[in-house]
C-alpha cells in the first residue's frame, strides 16, 4: 500500500519567466513607496504654511515615517517567511494608502504624526522592505541589473509624484490631493497580488525541520509494512487500511505545521549578523549617508523657497532628481553586471562626490546650480541604495539575505528619524539652510571614511581571534555558507571567499 508522499517544491525559475513578473511588481510597488517618499517634501512646504509652525516640528511628520518606514524592515521580511511575501505587502499597501487617505481630514498638524508618521510609516515598511528583498531570489545572473531597474522606478515615482502632488494641491487643496493620494497608492495591492513564494525559503525551514518530518514519516512507514505482512480477514484489513490512513493524514498536518517557522524576537531581529566585520561596516556607512540622504529631501525645498525661486522650482528640482535617478540606477546595475568597476569602488564614488557637492551648494544661490545638484543628487547619493543588495551578498549568503536586509533598514531607521528634524532644528537656530547642508555632507564623509577603513577593522578583527581558537576552522564555518549555497550568484561568492581567504593569510 503507498504512503503518502511530500509535496515536491518547485524550484524558483532564476533569471527567466516568471522572475520578470515578479520584478514587475516590486518595481510597481517601488515606484509608489519610493515616489511618496521624495514627494513628501511637497507636502512638507505646504504643512509649513497651512498650519504655520517651525521647520524642525513640522519635520517630525517625516521623521516619524522615515523611521518606521526603515525599522519595519526585518519585521516585514520575518513576516514575509511566515505569512508569504504576498500577504505582507498586501497589508502593508492597505495600510499605507489608509494612512494618507486619514490625513486628508486631520484639523491639527500634531495629528499627522498619527496618519502619516504612524499608519504609512507602519504600511510602507512592511511593503517595502520584502518587495525588495523578492527580487534577489528570482534573479542570480542579472541580480545587480534587476535591482537596479526595480530601484530605478522610484526614480520615475521620485520625477511623476511631486509633479502630480502639485497639480492635485492647486486643483483640489491640500484636503482633497491627500484624498485622491491615499486611493491611488492602493495600488500596491494590486501588486502584491503577483508575487510568489520563493522556493528556497520553503526549503530552507523544511531543512530545519528534517528530522522531525523523517521521524513522523518513519512510524507512517512501519506501520504500512506491518500493514502488508499481516494476512487477516477482508474486515479487519479494511480496519487497518483505515487506521494508517489516519495516521497518515496527522503526519502530512504535522509536516505542514513543522514547515511554517516561527516568530521570535531572536528570528525577527537577527543581531548575530553583526558578528561580521564586513556586515556591520557596511551598515554603519549606508546608516551615515542614509542619514544625509534623507535630509537633502528636507533642506533642498525649503532652501529653494528661501532663495526666493517659488515653488514651482521646487518641484521642478525634484523632478529633475528623479528623472536623473532613472538612468544612473540603471546605468550602476549595467556596469556592475559587467564588472566593469568593484562595487565597493562605485560605492566610494557615489559617496565622495554626493559629500562635495552637498557641502558647496550653499555657495550658490542660482538656480541653474541648485538644478544640477538636484541633478547630481539623483545621480550618486540617489544610486547607493542600487548596490545594497549586491554589497550585502558579499557579506552573507542568499538564505540570510531577508534578515540580513531587514536588519540593515533596521540600521537606516536611526539615520532617517534624525536627520529631518536636525537639519530642521539647526536651520531655526541659523536662519538659513547653508549649516544643515553642511552638516549633511559631513554626515557624508563619515560614511566614505567607513567604507574605507573596513579592511583594517576586518584585520584587526581576525587579529582578536581567541589563541585557542583555530583560525583555519573559523575561516572554513565564515566561507562554507557561502560555497554549499547553491542559489547564490558564484561570482559574488567567489569574490567573498577570496577576499576572506587573503584577510586570514594576512594574519597567519
Amino acid at each position: 500500500m503507498k504512503t503518502s508522499q511530500r509535496r515536491d517544491i518547485k524550484e524558483t525559475p532564476m533569471d527567466s519567466g516568471y522572475s520578470w513578473i515578479v520584478l514587475i511588481a516590486s518595481s510597481g510597488i517601488y515606484m509608489l513607496l519610493g515616489g511618496t517618499a521624495k514627494a513628501y517634501s511637497v507636502l512638507y512646504t505646504e504643512f509649513l504654511l497651512y498650519y504655520g509652525s517651525g521647520s524642525g516640528q513640522t519635520a517630525w511628520i517625516g521623521s516619524v515615517n522615515s523611521l518606521l518606514f526603515f525599522a519595519m524592515g526585518p519585521i516585514g521580511n520575518r513576516l514575509s517567511e511566515v505569512f508569504t511575501f504576498r500577504k505582507v505587502v498586501l497589508f502593508g499597501g492597505l495600510l499605507h494608502g489608509i494612512g494618507v487617505f486619514a490625513s486628508a481630514f486631520m484639523p491639527f498638524m500634531e495629528l499627522h504624526y498619527l496618519t502619516i508618521g504612524l499608519i504609512n510609516g507602519v504600511g510602507g515598511g512592511l511593503a517595502f522592505s520584502p518587495a525588495n528583498t523578492i527580487v534577489s531570489f528570482y534573479f542570480e545572473k542579472r541580480r545587480a541589473l534587476a535591482s537596479g531597474i526595480m530601484i530605478s522606478t522610484g526614480g520615475l515615482g521620485s520625477f511623476l509624484f511631486p509633479i502630480a502632488y502639485r497639480f492635485l494641491i492647486d486643483m483640489y487643496g491640500i484636503q482633497g490631493a491627500l484624498m485622491i493620494i491615499g486611493g491611488f497608492l492602493l495600488n500596491t495591492c494590486v501588486f502584491a497580488m503577483l508575487l510568489k513564494q520563493p522556493s528556497q525559503i520553503v526549503q530552507k525551514f523544511k531543512k530545519a525541520n528534517n528530522g522531525d518530518i523523517d521521524n513522523i514519516k518513519t512510524n507512517t512507514d512501519g506501520v504500512v509494512q506491518k500493514t502488508a505482512e499481516i494476512d487477516k480477514e477482508s474486515e479487519e484489513n479494511t480496519l487497518l487500511q483505515y487506521n494508517e490512513r489516519q495516521l497518515e493524514m496527522k503526519g502530512d498536518s504535522k509536516n505542514k505545521k513543522l514547515n511554517r517557522p516561527t516568530l521570535s524576537l531572536s528570528s525577527l531581529f537577527n543581531f548575530s549578523l553583526f558578528r561580521n566585520p564586513k556586515f556591520a561596516m557596511y551598515a554603519i556607512a549606508y546608516t551615515a549617508n542614509t542619514f544625509a540622504y534623507i535630509g537633502v529631501f528636507t533642506a533642498l525645498p525649503a532652501h529653494i523657497i528661501a532663495l526666493g525661486h517659488g515653488k514651482g522650482k521646487v518641484v521642478m528640482a525634484l523632478s529633475i532628481t528623479g528623472a536623473m535617478e532613472i538612468i544612473s540606477k540603471l546605468f550602476f546595475g549595467w556596469i556592475v553586471d559587467l564588472k566593469i568597476i568593484g562595487v565597493k569602488k562605485l560605492l566610494l564614488l557615489t559617496f565622495v562626490v554626493s559629500a562635495i557637492s552637498t557641502m558647496v551648494i550653499p555657495f550658490f544661490k542660482d538656480f541653474t546650480a541648485v538644478a544640477v545638484y538636484a541633478g547630481m543628487v539623483g545621480v550618486f547619493p540617489g544610486s547607493y541604495f542600487t548596490l545594497m543588495a549586491v554589497v550585502l551578498l558579499q557579506c552573507i549568503p542568499l538564505t540570510d539575505l531577508t534578515s540580513g536586509f531587514g536588519l540593515m533598514m533596521l540600521c537606516l531607521s536611526f539615520g532617517a528619524v534624525l536627520c529631518q528634524p536636525i537639519a530642521g532644528w539647526i536651520e531655526d537656530a541659523t536662519g538659513t539652510w547653508d549649516a544643515s547642508f553642511r552638516f549633511l555632507g559631513g554626515m557624508t564623509c563619515l560614511a566614505t571614511v567607513v567604507v574605507l577603513l573596513e579592511p583594517l577593522f576586518v584585520k584587526h578583527w581576525f587579529l582578536r581571534v581567541k589563541p585557542t581558537e583555530d583560525v583555519n576552522t573559523k575561516h572554513q564555518e565564515m566561507t562554507s555558507d557561502l560555497k554549499e549555497s547553491g542559489t547564490l550568484d558564484r561570482r559574488y561568492s567567489l569574490e567573498v571567499v577570496s577576499q576572506t581567504e587573503k584577510d586570514y593569510n594576512t594574519v597567519l
